[in-house]
């Protein structure tokens, strides 16, 4: 589709439609910058989560370890450092109040899988506007498809009948919002889907080396002290059985908008092939005209009223109008339709106008005979 075409079709669209594709525009543009950002915060954390379990491996003090996680070279971008800084800070509160060894143990692994669920809903942040993005594309595409055929419709009320002419822009308007809608919905379901499978899998990680750090060193500075110390009722959480914080987006308005366009293209398609009646003269020997070949149609009634296409036209009109609807046809023969009680005359002159504008042939329309 070239640009011309695209300057054209946006000129002629309605405000609703051009502020439905600037809308989704925006959209785009805050779905692709929320891919970005997860994608560095991502990146950033399990880095620096990496560091600070490398770094962490040999420390068996719960200060020194207490002290490393809180360290401001991690910041908010090192999810492992975190929780192990939250669980140990539980640990300290716990172990001022001389509280028992096993009580300790529960507490702090109560805390740990705590911190595991802000680490999560921090690593989610944003995601869940990328859902709503997913979910509210397609339905802003529909909303286009409706305005879209509003116009339509109001164009063939504005002709008095139904054909191409009539009905093009309007579906034009409507097929590309809901395109752009969907153009913008695929990808923010995408990212979606990868982010949230991505962050499933950080996070049982987190647990793993947090609880893994976290109780170690409390174990030990317990036995130190002389602490009883069991183990923990814990269960370890799978991807499966892990925090379950999403916003699943909702697939059902793409499929809506499927059925939806199938149920309103099998109700113009019949309109655009309709035309303007016109009682043609019956033959027997007539040829099928495939839809590539046609071109623009000359409808003439019995009372000698004409159409271009859908639009009714005057003699002295005539010329200028199928001109201009012959713009872009160049090459195809003209289709007269006209009624079986006009005069030979009338429609010659008429064949005479085709030929001025330059048409190579003319395609006379009748009715096969029963």
């Amino acid at each position: 589709m070239g640009g011309g075409m695209l300057g054209e079709m946006w000129a002629s669209m309605a405000l609703t439609g051009k502020g439905i594709i600037l809308l989704l525009g925006v959209l785009s543009v805050y779905s692709m910058a929320v891919v970005v950002e997860r994608l560095a915060a991502l990146r950033w954390s399990a880095r620096n989560s990496r560091t600070f379990a490398d770094e962490t491996r040999d420390i068996t003090d719960t200060d020194a370890l207490h002290s490393r996680a809180v360290a401001p070279e991690y910041g908010e971008f090192a999810s492992l450092a975190s929780v192990v800084g939250g669980s140990l800070a539980e640990y300290e509160r716990l172990r001022s109040e001389e509280s028992d060894g096993d009580l300790i143990l529960e507490a702090v692994d109560e805390a740990t899988t705590r911190q595991v669920d802000v680490a999560v809903i921090n690593l989610r942040a944003r995601l869940t506007s990328m859902a709503t993005v997913a979910g509210v594309a397609p339905f802003l595409g529909l909303f286009g498809t409706v305005t879209g055929l509003i116009a339509a419709f109001r164009g063939i009320a504005e002709t008095g009948g139904g054909g191409l002419a009539a009905v093009s822009s309007g579906v034009s308007e409507a097929l590309v919002t809901t395109v752009i809608g969907l153009f913008v919905a695929m990808p923010a379901l995408w990212a979606y889907n990868y982010f949230m499978n991505r962050v499933d899998v950080m996070s049982v990680d987190i647990d793993n080396r947090a609880r893994q750090l976290v109780q170690g060193v409390v174990r030990r500075q317990l036995t130190l002290t002389g602490s009883r110390a069991g183990s923990p009722r814990h269960e370890r959480r799978t991807a499966e059985g892990g925090t379950k914080l999403s916003a699943l987006p909702d697939i059902t308005p793409i499929v809506n908008v499927a059925l939806v366009l199938l149920i309103i293209f099998m109700i113009v398609t019949p309109m655009i092939r309709e035309g303007v009646q016109v009682d043609t003269p019956k033959a027997e020997a007539i040829e099928q005209l495939s839809e590539q070949d046609q071109s623009v149609v000359l409808s003439i009634q019995g009372d000698g009223v004409m159409f271009v296409n859908l639009k009714a036209v005057d003699r002295s009109t005539l010329q200028s109008e199928l001109s201009l609807a012959y713009r872009g046809q160049e090459g195809k023969p003209v289709v007269i339709k006209g009624a079986e009680n006009l005069a030979y005359r009338d429609i010659l002159s008429v064949m005479d106008v085709c030929k001025v504008i330059g048409a190579p042939s003319v395609d006379l329309v009748a009715s096969r005979v029963e």
